[in-house]
């Protein structure tokens, strides 16, 4: 949705003497309603290899070291959505395992460029790096 007809809902909503919390909440359903329409091309001038919005969030979270329980629990999702989500993104690129796309998505330019717009976005930095950390806190003898 173009930003200039979301200001005008806006100050529909404000003339409607609507509290400002349903207007937090409705807002934030139109940007995700415009963010399941988006559509990622992977592939340049292949308009059949693409990913939804939800899609690329989950491929970000394929580059950490965690079952798809823990990403489900970090998105607000099942693990089964996780899990049909990653198979989807296994069929259209045509990959065998969660490896074999994780190697074919790492190098796309488009991922690489999502992936970092999305942790920044979030402010959060991927969970690779705390568990690294985490790693070299115990003492092995």
């Amino acid at each position: 949705m173009a930003s200039n007809q979301l200001v005008k809902q806006i100050i529909w909503w404000q003339e409607a003497d609507e509290n400002p919390l349903s207007i937090k909440k409705k807002i934030k359903d139109k940007q995700n309603e415009h963010r399941a329409m988006q559509r990622y091309y992977l592939v340049p001038g292949d308009k059949d290899t693409y990913f939804t919005y939800r899609e690329m969030e989950i491929a970000m979270h394929l580059f950490d070291p965690i079952t798809y329980k823990a990403i489900g629990q970090m998105m607000g999702l099942s693990d089964r959505t996780v899990e049909c989500h990653v198979r989807r993104m296994r069929i259209k690129l045509g990959c065998k395992d969660r490896f074999e796309l994780i190697d074919l998505l790492s190098p796309m330019p488009l991922v690489i460029e999502f992936k970092d717009h999305y942790f920044q976005q979030a402010k959060c930095v991927p969970l690779v790096k705390k568990e690294i950390r985490d790693v070299g806190d115990l003492n092995v003898e």
